[in-house]
């Protein structure tokens, strides 16, 4: 809901101070050169070994079907070890972004043990999964029992030729997720298998308000390492916001970008977002945006949460003394506090009033894993 013109003209006015103060504090950030490496058709696990950043190690790669593209996986923000991976297999022109699940023990392995299975059979998702599972049936029973929950989720993209037209088939499980920019302004997505989508596909809560819903990481479907799976094969995708409105395989064309990441991405920047950031940049150098932007989001996320919450009492409940909403605001973002639940509450009612937050930025920042892959099809 917009707010009325003079509370809109004060916002604008603490939105330009606040990011004021970030670029003060950001001017060290300089993005550091990336390593590039080269993807050998027989296709690789990443797994973020070594990495820095998002961008300290990025593989470029050609697909059979003359695709070109470019990935990346980091720790970011969240779990140490890393459990995101990216698997390219070029000469299937195969590739999927997996994201091992956290909360159970061996995030991880199941990544790692799936991104194997996958690399090895780019063809089969079944024989891929097979592969993964016998990994852990050959463990010691002591170690195997530590990894009993583990599970990921992943979205894979093979993109194959029949009668001279190109075509990608998609198979995916959790909240991983594809976008297709196209030439023509079209902006494809898949759709997350997640609680929070569920209420979206219910009509309960917004599209908008998924974005910095408290349980959007909930989700609903994995492959786990121990029981039966249950693989979305082809699903429906969402063309330009219009749910389950376009079938796949998904037809293909000169100047599609293909666009993968897992949540430590898509929860800091929509695909729009995403779109927009790497527009008319290479595969490179949009992994190296798109790392730098998301890797500010997550280092200064409490900050720019806060700085939504005081423009919203400072326009909208007229709190101007500085030492009054200082004490306000140490009072009821402490989570020890037993008011945290106002400072929740007016969270809520701020990005809803705002319809964004001081960075510019729609999603509520999140500190996560980081995997990324983006390829383009040719002219």
């Amino acid at each position: 809901m917009p707010l009325n013109v003079g509370s809109s003209m004060k916002f604008i006015r603490n939105l330009k101070a606040m990011m004021s103060r970030s670029s003060e504090d950001e001017t060290d950030q300089i993005i550091a050169p990336s390593e590039t490496f080269v993807v050998a058709a027989e296709g690789v696990v990443l797994n973020g070994d070594g990495c820095s950043s998002l961008h300290a190690k990025i593989f470029e790669f050609q697909c059979a079907d003359g695709s070109v593209g470019a990935a990346a996986t980091d720790v970011g923000m969240g779990k140490v070890p890393n459990e995101d991976a990216v698997v390219i297999v070029p000469r299937s022109s195969f590739v999927s972004v997996i994201d091992g699940v956290g909360g159970y023990w061996g995030g991880q392995h199941a990544a790692s043990f799936f991104g194997e299975g996958m690399r090895r059979f780019p063809d089969d998702c079944d024989q891929a999964i097979h592969y993964a599972q016998s990994q852990l049936k050959a463990m010691k029973f002591e170690e195997s029992l530590k990894l009993y929950g583990s599970s990921a989720c992943f979205i894979s993209a093979r993109i194959f030729v029949e009668e001279g037209k190109r075509w990608l088939r998609i198979a995916q499980t959790g909240d991983c997720r594809l976008m297709v920019f196209r030439a023509n302004g079209d902006l494809i997505e898949s759709e997350d298998e997640s609680y929070v989508n569920d209420l979206v596909s219910k009509e309960l809560i917004s599209p908008d308000q998924s974005t910095y819903h408290e349980l959007r990481n909930r989700i609903t479907n994995s492959l786990r390492l121990a029981f039966k799976n249950n693989v979305s094969l082809n699903p429906k995708l969402i063309l330009n916001g219009v749910r389950r409105s376009l079938d796949t395989p998904l037809e293909l064309f000169p100047g599609d970008r293909i666009c993968m990441v897992s949540d430590g991405i898509a929860d800091n920047l929509t695909a729009r977002e995403v779109r927009d950031l790497i527009r008319e940049k290479t595969p490179k150098e949009s992994i190296e945006v798109i790392s730098e932007v998301t890797g500010r989001r997550m280092a200064f996320g409490s900050r720019i949460i806060d700085d939504l919450v005081r423009s919203f009492l400072m326009n909208q409940e007229n709190i101007a003394e500085d030492k009054t909403l200082d004490a306000a605001m140490l009072k009821i973002r402490d989570h020890s506090s037993q008011y945290h639940w106002l400072y929740n509450a007016i969270f809520h009612r701020a990005r809803h009033s705002l319809g964004r937050f001081p960075d510019g930025f729609v999603s509520k920042p999140s500190q996560d894993n980081r995997a990324m892959a983006v390829f383009d099809i040719p002219s």
